[in-house]
Formats: structure tokens, C-alpha cells, sequence
């Protein structure tokens, strides 16, 4: 999600919504893509405790390496008929490499240690593995 976010911006992300997360972590884009994300899933994960029956958690990654079956759980949930949903032969090209970006990773030492902890709690209730804290850069976290 970070390289996603600063691909996608290569002029800066203060412009696409992130202006107080750059503020908070100024010349570090990938944290401050990280704190953008942990803001949001945060929020999410709070919404989707408290309306569970209204929620349906659905993982890229579940997506990408089984459409049919991700797709045809999410049509159970909304009520339609999921008795043959079709995906577009253009899901299948991510599947091939797991991520639309070919899979890079950011360094944790990007990551103030602080935050990259915050990332890793929401990692783990995700079901994602969590990123190397020995690797996370050691210097405090701004208030």
C-alpha cells in the first residue's frame, strides 16, 4: 500500500489527502502513508466491531488468488445470487503476482518504531504477517 500511494503521487502526497499525516512525518512518505493507513483501518476495524452483521471483511490478497471463491462469499453476504459469479480475465493477472506491483516491499527502517508497532497490531487482526521491528528506525514518534 505505501509504494501503491507514493507511485501514485510521485509529486508529493500532501495533495491527495495525506497533507496531516505528511506534516506528522515530514521526509518520510512511507511513514507517512503508514499512518494514513493505520488512521483508516483503524477506523474500519471500529466501524465493523460495531456493526459486525453489517460487515463483510474481504482481503486483497483473498481476492487477487481466489476470485471465484472471495467473490461468491461477498454475493452470499450481500443476498444475491452467487450461484455462478464470472471474474474478468483481468483479476486473473494479479493473481500471478500476488500484488499489482510485483511485490517490492518498503524497508521497516522507514518506519519510526512507534508507529511500525501500530501497523504490526493491526497486521496481526488482519492476518497479515507482521513487518520486522528490529529493522524499524529507532527515533520517536511525533505527538
Amino acid at each position: 500500500m505505501i509504494r501503491a500511494a507514493i507511485e501514485a503521487n510521485p509529486w508529493g502526497l500532501a495533495g491527495a489527502g495525506l497533507g496531516s499525516f505528511t506534516a506528522a512525518y515530514p521526509g518520510s512518505s512511507a511513514a507517512a502513508v503508514a499512518a494514513y493507513w493505520a488512521e483508516c483501518t483503524e477506523s474500519a476495524l471500529d466501524f465493523q466491531a460495531a456493526h459486525p452483521a453489517a460487515c463483510h471483511q474481504i482481503r486483497y490478497e483473498d481476492l487477487a488468488g481466489r476470485p471465484d471463491l472471495t467473490i461468491r462469499d461477498m454475493f452470499t453476504f450481500l443476498g444475491l445470487d452467487a450461484a455462478s459469479p464470472s471474474v474478468t480475465d483481468g483479476t486473473a493477472s494479479f493473481a500471478e503476482s500476488g500484488t499489482p506491483l510485483g511485490g517490492a516491499e518498503v524497508p521497516a527502517s522507514l518506519l519510526p518504531r512507534p508507529l511500525a508497532e501500530r501497523v504490526n497490531r493491526l497486521q496481526q487482526h488482519l492476518g497479515y504477517p507482521p513487518i520486522a521491528l528490529s529493522c524499524a528506525a529507532s527515533r520517536p514518534s511525533p505527538t
